[in-house]
């Protein structure tokens, strides 16, 4: 049997698919948290027009950056991850997923308890 049909006969996802459902995942992590505050600061339908809003700021800001060197980090980590140890593709996932909890937690709480200095006025940190 060559290695195309082994390849072939293989009923395992391909790497892919698993690492777009898991930026899919991290991407819900980060988006519904922010929604359902909009919702409890401005409504439903205020919500929706923040969010748009803010999405329109988010692709014209410095923002944007962040968003891409955070997913090279998180694709890296988890492309490492899941070809050094591939018979643990669930615990990988789900060792991502916390991590980008705890580091969504640290930030909210950052903000909240005025542990990251941010200015509003010049509009940058630290």
């Amino acid at each position: 049997m060559s290695n195309s049909n082994l390849l072939k006969n293989t009923s395992e996802p391909s790497f892919w698919r698993q690492w777009l459902q898991l930026m899919g995942l991290c991407s819900a992590l980060v988006l519904s948290p922010t929604f359902l505050y909009l919702v409890y600061l401005h409504g439903a339908d205020g919500a929706i027009i923040v969010w748009l809003m803010m999405l329109t700021l988010f692709f014209l800001s410095y923002l944007l950056v962040y968003l891409l060197i955070g997913l090279l980090l998180v694709g890296g980590m988890s492309f490492w991850l899941i070809t050094k140890y591939p018979q643990h593709v669930s615990a990988v996932q789900r060792g991502i997923v916390i991590l980008i909890a705890l580091i969504w937690i640290i930030g909210i709480s950052g903000f909240a308890f005025d542990f990251i200095p941010y200015n509003v006025a010049q509009r940058a940190y630290f």
